[in-house]
This record gives structure tokens, sequence and C-alpha cells, in this order.
């Protein structure tokens, strides 16, 4: 349509013959490093798994204490209740209708 985009900060303009390339170019580098900071935040994952280090905030069946995943014997059941209902054919819609009739909270 003839409207050329403009980013300023790298001066291209989108009617430049050479703008391909070079967004090209750009879009390469960053999906690159999105590659390589999501290695560095898997392998970091990976290395505080095996040292028995677990930093989360909640999982439910579980409480976090010093540092280490502790059952929830309470939750634990719960938990055991959804596998159960999807065991004998019981969707997502379903289960979460079930345990919300229980009381159950989300």
């Amino acid at each position: 349509m003839g409207v050329p985009i403009i980013f300023e900060k790298e001066n291209i303009n989108t009617l430049d013959p050479k703008c391909g390339l070079i967004l090209s170019v750009m879009a390469s580098l960053a999906e690159e490093e999105l590659n390589s900071m999501s290695r560095n935040q898997k392998w970091a994952a990976r290395k505080r798994f095996a040292e028995g280090s677990v930093e989360v905030s909640k999982v439910y069946g579980y409480d976090y204490i010093n540092k280490k995943l502790v059952i929830n014997p309470d939750e634990a059941r719960v938990v055991k209740r959804i596998y159960d209902l999807y065991l004998h054919g019981n969707g997502l819609e379903r289960i979460a209708k079930i345990l919300h009739s229980e009381g159950i909270p989300a």
C-alpha cells in the first residue's frame, strides 16, 4: 500500500530495498537471544532440581517448607480425586463442576 514503517532508533524505513535484509538479520539475532535465554533458564532449573532446591510459589498438593516440597495430605487427597475422576472418563469442565459442588476451592 506504499505506507512506510519507520524504526527511528535503528533508522530503518520499510520502503528502503535493504530493509528486508536488515529486519531479517535483526529478527534472527533476537530469536537466537531468546533461545539462549531459554537454554540458560532451563539449565538453572535443572541445576536447582538436581541440588534439591526447588523454588516455587505454590504447587497444589504440596507445601513449600525449608526449600523442599512436602506433601500436604488434605490437598493430596483432592489431587488423587482429580486423577480418579479423569481416569473414569470425566473431562476438565466436569471435574471442575464436581469439585465445586463438593465445596473444594479452586
